[in-house]
């Protein structure tokens, strides 16, 4: 929040609060604020021929849509970012949702520091976890899943078993599911094991925000089963770099997910990211039709060249050492074709396709690896 009542503590917000009791009512009497139902960016089109004489500097000059809350939240957002979030636990299913700006990893470090407990987590696992056990003063244990198809190992309920054995101070576990390439962990059995062993379950679901669009594509989201997750709005929907969406379905842990988030967040929230990240949800239930085309495009990409065998139809992870490359060398060989993948790791080049992709995008791209990676068999 930018404004001094909000930002400059308890005496402050006194004094101004006295000074503004009742505006609430005023307001919306004025007509300035809209009915609650509206999305953060229709509410603040309300205020777009406005004189602007608060921030941004900018005056909206490099872009309209970046603007500050007004009256201390009160004309804008008003109730808009809270039913943002409410339309976004009922799309996941589940008990309460937060839209967050600082990425999954803030939601992670979140998470870590209000289960305040040590932590248990595969050896593969994103370094936010890693940066939450530091802010949270707690130790993370690791443990290693092994290998498989070249790649670290999706882990078990088995693995999770052995690792509380192993490690009985912990009070919590991590689990990545989908990973990067596509893969999902077995997440309802290792709630069990972690429910009977009475640890929090924290689930690392960035890579998948795009399953609750179609649940008959795509596989059950783990943010419905953990105790508390994370989903990255960014890596997967239509949306801008750093929204995410943080999910706690365990009421005990509730305010203790929110302070932690009110910790890491800034008082001057960017309502763009807030709104681009809305809009995304929406886009999804608009569209959701068109994963079928795409569905069937990654399938006839997949009948072409060598790809992992995953859990996300749409997550393409291209065995390069089936045809004597490294992930790496078939990378740098899409980019001098002016293709842009993911990433590389391994034997693996690993692309993301999503709603704002089309069958023509898809098509190109399959092009391109036959030309590269048929030829050498």
């Amino acid at each position: 929040m930018n404004d001094v009542k909000s930002s400059f503590g308890r005496a402050a917000r006194s004094l101004c609060n006295s000074r503004k009791s009742g505006n609430r009512a005023f307001v919306k009497d004025d007509g300035l604020v809209p009915d609650d139902g509206l999305s953060v960016e229709k509410l603040a089109d309300k205020y777009r021929d406005f004189l602007i004489f608060s921030t941004p500097g900018h005056k909206g000059q490099l872009c309209g849509k970046d603007v500050t809350e007004y009256d201390g939240g009160r004309l804008f957002p008003a109730f808009s970012v809270e039913n943002a979030c409410l339309k976004a636990a009922r799309r996941y299913g589940v008990k309460s949702a937060r839209l967050l700006e600082g990425g999954a990893s803030m939601g992670i470090k979140a998470a870590i520091m209000a289960a305040d407990a040590d932590i248990t987590a595969p050896l593969f696992t994103h370094v936010s976890a890693f940066k939450g056990a530091r802010l949270a003063g707690k130790k993370l244990f690791t443990f290693d899943t092994g290998e498989k198809d070249g790649l670290p190992a999706v882990p078990t309920p088995e693995d999770y078993e052995k690792a509380f054995a192993l490690y009985p101070s912990s009070g919590a576990a991590l689990v990545t599911s989908p990973d990067y390439f596509g893969r999902c962990a077995p997440v309802k059995e290792i709630k069990k094991v972690c429910d009977r062993a009475g640890k929090i379950l924290i689930a690392d679901c960035a890579h998948g925000a795009h399953f609750a669009s179609r649940p008959d594509l795509f596989p059950f989201g783990a943010e419905k089963i953990a105790d508390m997750a994370v989903l990255s709005a960014h890596k997967t929907l239509r949306a801008l770099t750093q929204t995410a969406i943080g999910v706690c379905n365990n009421p005990a842990f509730t305010a203790a997910f929110d302070d932690a988030l009110d910790l890491l967040d800034t008082t001057s929230p960017s309502y763009l990211l807030l709104a681009s990240l809305e809009n995304a949800m929406e886009f999804e239930r608009e569209n959701a039709r068109k994963y079928d085309d795409l569905y069937k495009s990654c399938l006839e990409l997949r009948k072409s060249v060598s790809c992992l065998f995953n859990d996300d139809p749409l997550r393409l992870a291209v065995c390069a050492a089936k045809y004597g490359l490294t992930g790496e060398e078939l990378f740098n060989m899409l980019i001098n074709k002016r293709i842009m993948p993911e990433t590389y790791y391994g034997d693996y080049c690993v692309f993301i396709v999503t709603l704002s992709d089309s069958c023509e995008k898809t098509d190109a791209l399959k092009n391109a690896l036959k030309e590269i990676l048929i030829e050498r068999g």
